[in-house]
C-alpha cells in the first residue's frame, strides 16, 4: 500500500475536480479506471461525471476505452501558462 494511499482515496472522491485530477497526476497516475458493477452487486460506479468532465474544450479528461465492464479515462497534463 503506498503511503499516500489514504489521499488517493479522497482524491478519488473528489472526482473529477481539477484539483484533484491535477493532485493524482502528480502523485504519477495518467489514467483513471472506472469498473462497472453487474447489476447484481450494491455498488456501481456512476462514470457521469467523468463522461461530463471528458468532454468539452478545456477537459482535463480524455475518455480513451469503454467496454462493458470497464471505462478508461487519461488524465491530461496541467497546462502551464
Amino acid at each position: 500500500i503506498p503511503s499516500q494511499f489514504d489521499e488517493i482515496v479522497e482524491l478519488g472522491k473528489a472526482l473529477p475536480e481539477p484539483e484533484a485530477l491535477a493532485r493524482i497526476r502528480e502523485l504519477g497516475f495518467t489514467t483513471i479506471v472506472a469498473h462497472h458493477t453487474p447489476a447484481t452487486q450494491v455498488y456501481i460506479y456512476d462514470t457521469g461525471p467523468l463522461d461530463r468532465a471528458a468532454s468539452g474544450k478545456q477537459a482535463h479528461l480524455k475518455k480513451i476505452l469503454e467496454t462493458e465492464s470497464i471505462s478508461a479515462y487519461e488524465i491530461a497534463p496541467r497546462m502551464k501558462r
